[in-house]
């Protein structure tokens, strides 16, 4: 297991404890936030009184029993996805919807349900978009600057290219650089930030790059002698 992971995953492990407390403060502060914008938005008051405090400890403390009974914490903040962030909005629309049942049923009117939706994109915005912060923070710091990174280009720019630069991106050993393909209508265009060059372009001296790496499937045995070929001058 030593080689597993490198030094600088090893530094974050003592402190992953550490980011659950933070993300569970965080979604604290969202909720109340949420609420009070929400609140605001239709009396135009500022208001903490002791009767508004103790509505908005319920709603709080669901939001904390929902997050934790459905996992929210358990994945990793550095490699949150697209699929936890659609998890993160169904558990807030099951808080909205719990908080409007006990609302009308107890007579407590926390949401009308025109205020509801307007909590729906407010607490999901700020969850998603705080998550997708603090994930990019966490990565820059785990890569960091080494300038000995090994500059890499990727040979395609389709969806194989795609799923292997995401996972080059969290290794601080590389760096992408630009992607090359055979697709005209790719050319001057960007994957994931990143440039999409025509082919002829990967032995110009502007297109510094240590490593090419080819990530086309479908590659025909002729067209990537070909490539190899190319790059036999660089």
């Amino acid at each position: 297991m030593k080689n597993l992971f490198s030094k600088h995953d090893k530094y974050f492990f003592p402190y992953r404890p550490f980011l659950r407390l933070v993300l569970v403060i965080i979604d604290l502060l969202v909720i109340s936030f949420s609420l009070f914008l929400v609140n605001y938005s239709r009396t135009n008051l500022f208001s903490l009184d002791s009767k508004y405090l103790l509505k908005l400890l319920i709603p709080i403390s669901l939001g904390l029993i929902i997050y934790i009974i459905t996992g929210q914490y358990k994945a990793l903040s550095s490699y949150v996805s697209s699929k936890s962030f659609y998890q993160i909005i169904y558990r807030n629309t099951f808080l909205i919807l719990i908080i409007l049942f006990i609302g009308f049923n107890f007579n407590l009117k926390f949401l009308s349900r025109y205020e509801s939706v307007q909590l729906f994109f407010v607490i999901n915005s700020l969850s998603v978009g705080i998550r997708v912060i603090l994930r990019d923070l966490l990565l820059g710091l785990r890569i960091g600057n080494n300038s000995s990174q090994n500059k890499v280009a990727i040979y395609g720019a389709g969806e194989a290219g795609a799923q292997l630069c995401a996972s080059l991106k969290t290794n601080r050993k590389y760096k992408i650089i630009n992607f090359f393909d055979d697709d005209k209508n790719l050319w001057n265009r960007e994957l994931m930030g990143i440039p999409i060059y025509s082919p002829s372009e990967i032995n110009k001296p502007n297109k510094k790059y240590d490593q090419l790496l080819i990530s086309i499937p479908s590659l025909t045995r002729n067209r990537r002698k070909e490539i190899l070929e190319s790059l036999e001058g660089k």
